[in-house]
């Protein structure tokens, strides 16, 4: 299942609690190049790094 988090830092949150083991992908309107795949727990993560 894939869950679209825009502006929404609670909502991911409560998703991440539920699915450490996901898999996040960090999309960048501006710059494609930069976007990443990472293991919700993943370090580099917003809330994994915490």
């Amino acid at each position: 299942m894939i869950k679209r988090f825009f502006k929404d830092d609670k909502g991911y949150e409560n998703w991440f609690t539920k699915n450490p083991d996901g898999f996040v992908l960090n999309m960048y309107e501006e710059n494609a190049t930069s976007d990443k795949m990472h293991l919700a727990n993943c370090f580099f993560s917003s809330i994994g790094g915490r």
